[in-house]
């Protein structure tokens, strides 16, 4: 069993992004999974750890509003497709965010929304 690295709940959810690292020029992409600490998005590039990142998502509980975060780069790797085969152009790259009270809070109540949301549908 693989060590779980995180020390907050997270959940598979994919969610539309864009990233940058200058906030200039945008980049598409989408979160894999997330938390109220970190989350996986897919990237263009392989960032180094440490690169300070920015990227804008919308979340279901504010479906009009962008929210604008900023992380910490912990991983970037290559995505690899079928049979371990790099997906060329394409990384998974592992982000800690670097937060406010207020988007954490954000999140940590999207997090418990879709987790209750999920087992209400599963018993229903």
């Amino acid at each position: 069993m693989e060590y779980e690295r995180r020390k907050t709940v997270r959940i598979n959810k994919s969610l539309v992004a864009r990233y940058s690292l200058d906030g200039m020029a945008w980049d598409m992409s989408h979160v894999r999974d997330f938390s109220e600490a970190g989350l996986q998005i897919t990237t263009n590039k392989r960032f180094a750890a440490g690169e300070i990142l920015r990227f804008r998502t919308k979340i279901p509980l504010e479906p009009f509003v962008w929210q604008e975060l900023c992380g910490r780069v912990i991983d970037s790797t290559p995505f690899l497709a079928r049979f371990n085969k790099p997906m060329y152009g394409t990384c998974i790259t592992r982000i800690e965010l670097i937060a406010d009270d207020a988007q954490k809070t954000l999140l940590r109540n999207y997090v418990a929304w879709f987790l209750n949301a999920h087992r209400q549908s599963r018993y229903a």
